[in-house]
């Protein structure tokens, strides 16, 4: 009978390839056992059988997430390939007067397995008793307590422990250039919690070609248990603790439309901006995806903030930006839009003498922005920028006269002037640019209970400026490039003359 050590080094002693093959069907728990399989010498075959998912660990404001965490910063091996934090600023608690309650909470208090298959006879004998488990595990890493609301759980001196807890975390991981802080992972990771990364890893077993339709319905009943008390929380504290990041690249805040942070009223005070500055000096990649302030939080403090983020991040090469998305009619956007706004921050003071590329995404419903803004924006950088994208965004003239006629008037006469005469003198003098995107989506129409007169007009315009629907979507961004394209060639003209 063949000895273990013998089985192990007919295993290590496999091509490559073959490994790699295997390792696509193993889970990540499995692929870091691995380490246990090959010796020390073999340390380069072990971290490609892992993967990508040894360079990202995940950390959540709660007990056993930091724990987790710092113990991982203790490991060597880790250490040496660690190269980005996702931060997951999240809670599950009872609902916050702060936040204003949501509808009424089915609860998350479940005395037994037959109290659990009671509120959901959906499901059989074997995958509540599952599900049931998924939830109870995941309560007790986020240390829930049914007595404990989001005021009682964020206060200063909590926030003060999670700050100094990432702060010790990260300052062992010397090779970190990349922090994200989400909502929810998107990827597969080191300390991911079996809640945020739920939908990823059935996204990741799907990729591995398994069938994870059975384990998606269990979690996917436990995250809607779960919504009516999960909560943004401790977002802010992971600025304070960027400084420690020294060799800092890329910095993502809230990753996408469906995935961006709020403000809350504890903005202001959870973060120093002298940190910030010192931490963000040599970003070369920044992405912004935060809610819109609502009024009654807002503040010269606020402000003062925000336009610090803006004027911070001088190194920056690549700034992307999510805009808010609502269900508002088109009436209500405008006055809505009056509103301090991120991109409007960004915009209005932000001077990046590297930028190469702005990308500006908004959900399907469009959105608009401050054309003045925006126009002297990328004259600032016409020396510099090469590839602008702009979905479903649309240039709108907030400083008209024309400010108080009804929306759909006011896109005819003055977005269309922006169209029609704005866009083809940004192709003049953009010295360096390449590649110009303004693409917004064909919708019928009458969407969202209101009639949008955008949809109408736009159909309208892309006919009168030759503009194509190609895929459902015009991309006004060819008025630009071919008014470049008109511009250089004038100019060889005249230097050959």
């Amino acid at each position: 009978m063949a000895s273990n050590n013998n089985a192990n080094d007919k295993f290590t002693a496999l091509p490559l390839e073959m490994l790699e093959n295997i390792a696509e069907f193993l889970g990540l728990w499995d692929r870091l056992k691995l380490r246990a399989v090959f010796p020390k010498n073999q340390e380069e075959v072990v971290v490609k059988l892992i993967g990508d998912a040894l360079k990202v660990v995940h950390v959540a404001p709660n007990q056993r997430s930091l724990e987790s965490f710092e113990h991982i910063a203790t490991c060597e091996f880790f250490r040496r390939h660690i190269c980005r934090l996702v931060y997951v600023p999240s809670a599950i608690c009872q609902d916050s007067p702060r936040n204003g309650p949501r509808d009424q909470s089915p609860g998350l208090v479940y005395n037994s397995l037959k109290a659990y298959r009671a509120a959901h006879p959906a499901l059989s004998r074997s995958d509540a008793a599952k599900s049931f488990d998924i939830l109870r595990r995941l309560l007790e890493e986020y240390d829930f307590d049914p007595s404990i609301n989001l005021d009682t759980l964020e206060t200063e001196k909590s926030e003060a422990h999670v700050r100094r807890r990432l702060k010790r975390g990260l300052q062992k991981l010397p090779n970190i250039t990349n922090v994200s802080i989400l909502i929810a992972t998107q990827s597969e990771g080191l300390n991911a919690s079996c809640y945020t990364n739920a939908k990823s890893f059935d996204r990741d077993q799907i990729a591995r070609g398994r069938n994870s339709m059975f384990a998606d319905r269990l979690t996917a009943q436990v995250s809607h248990d779960v919504w009516w008390s999960h909560w943004q929380a401790f977002i802010w504290v992971m600025l304070d603790a960027l400084k420690v990041v020294t060799e800092l690249k890329e910095l993502t805040l809230g990753g996408s439309i469906i995935g961006r942070l709020t403000f809350d009223d504890r903005f202001s005070c959870s973060y120093e901006p002298r940190n910030f500055r010192q931490a963000v000096a040599n970003l070369t990649h920044l992405t912004i995806g935060i809610a819109d302030i609502p009024d009654n939080l807002l503040d010269d403090f606020d402000h003062e903030r925000l336009t610090a983020m803006a004027m911070d991040a001088t190194a920056v090469q690549e700034l992307t930006i999510y805009l808010e998305g609502g269900d508002w009619g088109p009436d209500e956007r405008r006055t809505r839009q009056e509103s301090a706004r991120v991109e409007r921050a960004f915009l209005q003071v932000g001077d990046y003498p590297q930028l190469r590329v702005l990308r500006i995404d908004a959900p399907k419903i469009y959105q608009d922005i401050d054309a003045k803004l925006f126009e002297q924006f990328v004259f600032r950088h016409r020396h510099v920028l090469q590839q602008v994208y702009l979905r479903q965004v649309v240039l709108d003239d907030k400083q008209s006269e024309d400010n108080e006629q009804p929306y759909g008037e006011k896109w005819n006469k003055c977005t269309g002037r922006i169209l029609r005469q704005t866009l083809p003198e940004m192709g003049a003098w953009m010295r360096e640019l390449k590649k110009f995107e303004m693409k917004l989506s064909r919708h019928e129409e009458t969407h969202h209970q209101v009639k949008c007169f955008i949809c109408a007009e736009a159909q309208r315009l892309a006919e009168e400026l030759d503009v194509p629907l190609q895929d459902g979507v015009w991309d006004f961004g060819m008025v630009v490039m071919r008014s470049k394209v008109k511009y250089d060639s004038e100019m060889r003209v005249g230097d050959q003359n």
